[in-house]
């Protein structure tokens, strides 16, 4: 479908509210907040403009005309407030809807919504957290979404920037929490040494991942001042879980704690205080997995039966000690340390995302069996995807990509550790990616726009290497495909082989590839020294609008963006796709030769520019040469010499190709000019020869219909062959249709000469009574109504007779 029926379909016009949106096309009017007015449910588009909440179905859009594009508007009488964010749950019924300290919830209509006549569709709503939310001096809303493993998706979490988790059920229970977290420490009133301000309030928050570990037990908070906090483990309080990652997880716990008992270590304090951590770990999943057990008949009738997509029903247990709160773990510590703005301008965090990088099973199946045993292969595929990937995000444009190396665990509070130091996690900084935001509006003068960017992310829902970042100067995509699989595929390969893990690991880091960043829109412009921020983005992909990008400016803007597919290229020969004709069929016809372009002899590839990361660190501290350091300058020598070498081989490359481009560029030109030459003359004279040719084939086309239609008739006259039970009740039943015709249309003859008949003896009557009763008398006139009377009485048996007679031939039909 075409692009343009989105850019100019009518539910992204301001101009039907009184008074306008309250959206300036300026980047200043909107500040440093999150902003996501438009989402997707299935083939429903549900945007937000002001107060107001508009639905649309893509399947009418991409089948009516731009005149007939339409749209309905969703009245939620709770929804009074300008909004700030939407999010739908998984199920598609619930839509959260979020001001800038105000929440509430949507239950969406039906998709039968369409056939309705009314513009308005109304819809329930209700308030959420009112007293929390709704009062007076209310924190800022951050974040709203809901938890994927919630039980019927109706596990709705809000963040707010003083850094309160509140978890809420949609389905039961929304004018207050069924919990509450605090991911930063209480605010004091003592005078001295007080945090940085943006180290108090939470920009975003995400969820974890993982298959074997605690990573989907786990929420991220990030606070504008880049720091990241953790809880582990935070469930729902009614959870659908993947049977297979109890299991998993199980066995992980299970693991730990027979090291730890089986240990002849002498017991020290930091020994016991991880033993009994371990301890409580088991005995957490060992309350999930007895629900799951206990609820073996309730579950199985609604999931499936085997394999690792069975889902378990279990609640969060409410007592023993799997009922603590989870202790706060952080902040992260980031090693190496990121790279920083150097003025300080955009510095704060606007947006953190987890990601899992999975391996190359075709690399699995493609290598040796001595390298790869058929047990490894098998070990391999159950571990696949055991990287996690952390993005943040920056108003200055810089995105921090760490790999989550050391996994976190589940911890609760215990007094008896208060006193001990935590450890504090850690990232690893694979690298630090710069948009060139910061460049682009100092190199206009307009640096004071980085003050209030906040980048967002979106993750491609097919290819989960594939991330979007909207932001107010417009979006870029990263790919992390080039070096993601390529971590994966070595920490899998170290761990199946055990040797040389540590050497292996650093060369391949060392020669890894950067994140390829490339810039799908820019809105910033230089002249005005302004840029029109993305507020939404919507990834489409169904059978009406197939992989379409729609991002959404602060000025309701639509600008739709097809991505192509990272599919396979298929070398074929272009040849062998034109349809032979055989030479008895073409005798007497100059048939002239396919056009074969002189660029499909082979398929060309761009060289990959493969950038390896910088070897060298800069190190204030390090000012003397030292034979490590000398080894390592020569490396980088000679790895700069063989991409210097590479580079150069790609452009002889790139040259050769532009050579056989531009030929074939100057060949098409040719046949272009010869085409024309042979439309000119196909117009001309010979136009009138063509048009009596092809009168005189149409004639010739009639003549064979019509002897083919008598050589059918004779075939079928004269094939004798018996007919098979199905064309014999075939045959019987138009036979049936048949008579049931003739019977109707029998029928319907009668009825029109009972009409006729009726019609012509009432006409005449009426004019006789009309002329002639008021010149009678009235014995006169009562003799003529007893004989009408009587008359009346024949016809009444003769209809009477018709329809015994009719009802009669209808049973001898039925027989």
């Amino acid at each position: 479908m075409e692009t343009a029926q989105l850019s100019d379909h009518p539910i992204f016009s301001s101009n039907d509210i009184a008074g306008g949106v309250n959206n300036s096309s300026s980047v200043h009017a909107s500040g440093r907040r999150r902003r996501t007015i438009m989402v997707l449910r299935g083939s429903d588009l549900i945007v937000a403009v002001g107060k107001e909440l508009r639905i649309t179905s893509l399947a009418d859009t991409a089948s009516s005309s731009s005149s007939a594009k339409a749209y309905k508007v969703l009245h939620a009488p709770n929804v009074d407030f300008e909004i700030e964010q939407l999010a739908i749950n998984l199920e598609g019924k619930f839509l959260v809807v979020a001001g800038l300290t105000q929440v509430a919830v949507v239950i969406l209509p039906r998709p039968a919504y369409v056939r309705l006549v009314t513009a308005r569709v109304d819809c329930k709503s209700m308030q959420v957290g009112q007293y929390f939310h709704a009062s007076v001096g209310a924190p800022v809303i951050a974040k709203v979404d809901w938890h994927p493993w919630a039980a019927g998706g109706t596990g709705l979490l809000v963040m707010t920037s003083d850094g309160a988790l509140r978890e809420y059920d949609a389905s039961s229970q929304v004018e207050e929490p069924l919990r509450t977290i605090a991911f930063l420490p209480p605010r004091t009133h003592r005078r001295g040494f007080q945090p940085d301000r943006n180290a108090a309030e939470v920009a975003s928050f995400c969820f974890g991942q993982g298959k074997a570990d605690w990573g989907p037990f786990t929420v991220y908070a990030l606070t504008k001042s880049g720091d990241i906090y953790a809880m582990c483990p935070f469930l729902p309080a009614d959870a659908h879980i993947p049977q297979s990652y109890l299991s998993s997880l199980e066995c992980f716990v299970k693991t730990k704690r027979d090291v730890f008992v089986s240990s002849e270590k002498p017991p020290s304090s930091s020994h016991t205080t991880e033993e009994v951590m371990v301890d409580r770990q088991f005995k957490f999943i060992h309350a999930l997995i007895k629900q799951t057990t206990s609820r073996q008949p309730a579950t199985a009738s609604r999931s499936v039966p085997d394999g690792p997509s069975r889902i378990v029903h279990v609640r969060r247990p409410e007592t023993g000690i799997a009922s603590q709160t989870p202790v706060r773990q952080g902040p992260f510590l980031l090693t190496p340390a990121p790279d920083e703005p150097e003025d300080g301008i955009g510095e704060d965090a606007s947006d953190i995302v987890y990601i899992m990088s999975s391996s190359n099973d075709q690399q699995l199946d493609t290598a040796p069996t001595d390298e790869y045993p058929e047990e490894s292969r098998n070990e391999l595929r159950r571990r696949e995807e055991n990287l996690g990937v952390v993005l943040v995000a920056h108003g200055s444009g810089m995105v921090d990509v760490c790999l989550d190396t050391d996994k976190i665990h589940a911890l609760w509070d215990d007094s008896h550790s208060a006193d001990a130091d935590p450890i504090l996690p850690s990232f690893t900084v694979y690298e630090t990616i710069d948009l060139g935001l910061t460049s682009q509006a100092e190199g206009a003068g307009a640096g004071a726009l980085l003050n209030v960017n906040a980048p967002l992310f979106c993750v491609h829902p097919l290819q989960h290497s594939t991330l979007f970042v909207s932001h107010a100067f417009g979006i870029h995509s990263l790919d992390l495909g080039p070096w993601s699989s390529l971590l994966t595929d070595t920490m899998l390969h170290d761990s199946a082989t055990e040797k040389r893990a540590r050497r292996i690991w650093a060369d391949v880091i060392e020669q890894a590839p950067e994140t390829e960043a490339t810039c799908l829109i820019d809105t910033f412009s230089p002249e005005h020294r302004a840029s029109a921020p993305i507020v939404a983005l919507a990834l489409i992909n169904n059978p009406y609008y197939s992989n379409i990008l729609l991002a959404l400016t602060n000025s309701l803007q639509p600008i739709p963006i097809d991505l192509s597919l990272q599919t396979p290229l298929v070398e074929e020969d272009p040849v062998s796709s034109v349809v032979a004709i055989p030479e008895s069929e073409a005798v007497g016809v100059a048939l002239p030769e396919p056009y074969v372009s002189l660029t499909s002899s082979q398929t060309y590839r761009m060289p990959a520019l493969n950038l390896s990361r910088s070897l060298l660190r800069h190190d204030p501290a390090n000012r003397y040469q030292t034979p490590e350091t000398l080894r390592t300058l020569g490396r980088h020598s000679e790895l700069t010499q063989s991409k210097a070498h590479e580079l150069v081989a790609n452009l002889d490359q790139v040259k050769s190709r532009l050579v056989v481009q531009q030929n074939e560029f100057m060949r098409q030109v040719k046949t272009l000019q010869e085409l024309k030459k042979r439309v000119d003359e196909l117009t001309g004279q010979e136009q009138k020869m063509l048009a009596d040719r092809v009168k005189e084939k149409v004639v010739e086309q009639r003549l064979l219909l019509e002897r083919l239609d008598v050589i059918l008739r004779k075939y079928r006259e004269s094939d004798t062959s018996p007919l098979t039970p199905a064309e014999e009740e075939w045959r019987i039943e138009l036979r049936r249709l048949n008579d049931e015709v003739i019977d109707m249309k029998n029928r319907t003859a009668l009825v029109q000469h009972r009409y006729e008949m009726v019609r012509r003896e009432k006409t005449p009557v009426a004019s006789t009574e009309t002329k002639t009763l008021p010149t009678l008398g009235a014995r006169q006139r009562e003799s003529i109504e007893n004989r009408l009377w009587a008359e009346n009485k024949l016809l009444v048996q003769a209809r009477d007779q018709l329809e015994t007679l009719t009802a009669s031939i209808d049973n001898l039909s039925l027989r």
